[in-house]
C-alpha cells in the first residue's frame, strides 16, 4: 500500500533579483564602524584657552629675560662709567684751583661755624694725602662738566666711591648720572635744599639706590642686615665727604631702619630741637657707640631703600658725626 507524499519545490519569483541586486548595489558607504570617531572641531574653547596661556607665559618669560638683559647691560654699563671717573681721579686737573671761600686760618674760621668744639672735632690744614689730591682734580674736571657735582663720597671698606649730585630736586639724579644719561642706578644724590657750603648744614642728607648687584649704597642694607657684625664694623667705619674746601671726616653715629620720613630733617626751629634730634637717632639706632655730641655737632644720614615691597616707604638710614676736617 502506498503513502501519499508531498515534496517542496521552489517557486521562482522576484525576490531572488532582489538579491542580487542588493548585492550588486552594496558599497563601502553601508558599512558603519561602530568604533568610528566623530570628527572634531580644528579650535575649541578649551584648546583656545590653552593656546593663549601657553603663549602669554612664552611671552612673560621672553620679556623677563629680555629685562635681566638690559638690567645686565646697564649695570656693566654703570660699572665702567664710574670707574672711568675713578681712573681720571689720577690725572691732572685742567681747571685752575679756585680761590679758599675764607681767608685766614682754616681751622680758626671752622671752629667758629661749628662754636668752637675742639673736643668734637679735629681741624687739620696740613698736606692731604695724594689720594685727596687726584679726588679734588677730578671735582674740578667734573664741575666745569656740570655744575651740579657737589663733591665726592667714601666709605671705607666698601664699594662707595662716588660723586655727589646736588640737583634742583629729588628726582632727576636718582635716575642719571652727572653726564645727562639715563641709567637705573642713577647717583648718589644730595637732598635738594643742601647748602653749597657743607658746615651751613647741621643734617646733610644724601641718597643712593640699593642696587642688587651691591653697587651704589646696597652696603649699607647689607651692613645693617647682618646684625652679628655691625657693631664692629661700626666701631672702624669712617664716611668721607670730599668738596673743593677740603675733606670733611665723619664717624658712625647711628643706624636705623624706618618708614618715618623725620631722617629728611635738615632745619630745626632752635638748638635744644636739634639736639633732641640727635638723642633720638641714638635711640633708634640697635647700633649703640657712645659717640659725644652737642647742639654743634654736624651730621650726615645717608638714605636708601629697603626693596621691600610691602613697604614702599622703608628706608634704610645711616648717620655719621663729623669728627675731622682736612683742608685743601
Amino acid at each position: 500500500m502506498f503513502m501519499k507524499t508531498s515534496v517542496f519545490i521552489p517557486q521562482h519569483n522576484n525576490s531572488s533579483n532582489d538579491f542580487l541586486n542588493s548585492i550588486n548595489e552594496f558599497s563601502s558607504e553601508d558599512v558603519k564602524c561602530p568604533f568610528e570617531k566623530k570628527k572634531k572641531r580644528l579650535f575649541t574653547f578649551s584648546s583656545f584657552t590653552t593656546f593663549f596661556m601657553f603663549s602669554f607665559f612664552i611671552g612673560v618669560f621672553v620679556y623677563s629675560l629680555y629685562n635681566i638683559s638690559i638690567n645686565i647691560m646697564d649695570s656693566q654699563s654703570t660699572d665702567d662709567f664710574y670707574e672711568s671717573i675713578k681712573i681720571s681721579s689720577k690725572a691732572e686737573s685742567a681747571v685752575k684751583k679756585p680761590k679758599p671761600i675764607k681767608q685766614g686760618n682754616a681751622s680758626n674760621d671752622l671752629m667758629s661755624l661749628v662754636g668752637g668744639e675742639k673736643d668734637l672735632i679735629d681741624f687739620d690744614v696740613a698736606e692731604p694725602p695724594e689720594y685727596y689730591k687726584n679726588i679734588y682734580n677730578t671735582l674740578l674736571n667734573l664741575s666745569k662738566k656740570n655744575g651740579d657735582v657737589y663733591g665726592w663720597i667714601r666709605i671705607n671698606g666698601t664699594v662707595v666711591d662716588y660723586p655727589i649730585l646736588l640737583g634742583t630736586d629729588n628726582k632727576y639724579y636718582m635716575s642719571h648720572t652727572y653726564d645727562g644719561v639715563n641709567r637705573r642706578a642713577g647717583s648718589i644724590m644730595a637732598d635738594c635744599r643742601t647748602r653749597e657750603n657743607l658746615l651751613d648744614n647741621l643734617n646733610l642728607v644724601i641718597y643712593g639706590h640699593c642696587m642688587t648687584d651691591g653697587s651704589m649704597f646696597r652696603c649699607i642694607k647689607d651692613f645693617y642686615d647682618k646684625t652679628s657684625t655691625r657693631k664692629a664694623v661700626a666701631e672702624k667705619m669712617e664716611i668721607e665727604i670730599i668738596t673743593l674746601d677740603g675733606v670733611y671726616v665723619y664717624k658712625f653715629f647711628a643706624t636705623y631702619r624706618t618708614e618715618d620720613h623725620s631722617y629728611i630733617k635738615m632745619s630745626f626751629s632752635s638748638k635744644d630741637a636739634y639736639y633732641n634730634y640727635l638723642k633720638e637717632r641714638v635711640e633708634l639706632s640697635p647700633v649703640k657707640l657712645n659717640r659725644p655730641y652737642s647742639s654743634n655737632s654736624r651730621i650726615v644720614s645717608l638714605i636708601t631703600c629697603t626693596n621691600v615691597a610691602s613697604e614702599p616707604d622703608g628706608r634704610y638710614v645711616l648717620t655719621g658725626i663729623m669728627t675731622e676736617f682736612i683742608s685743601f
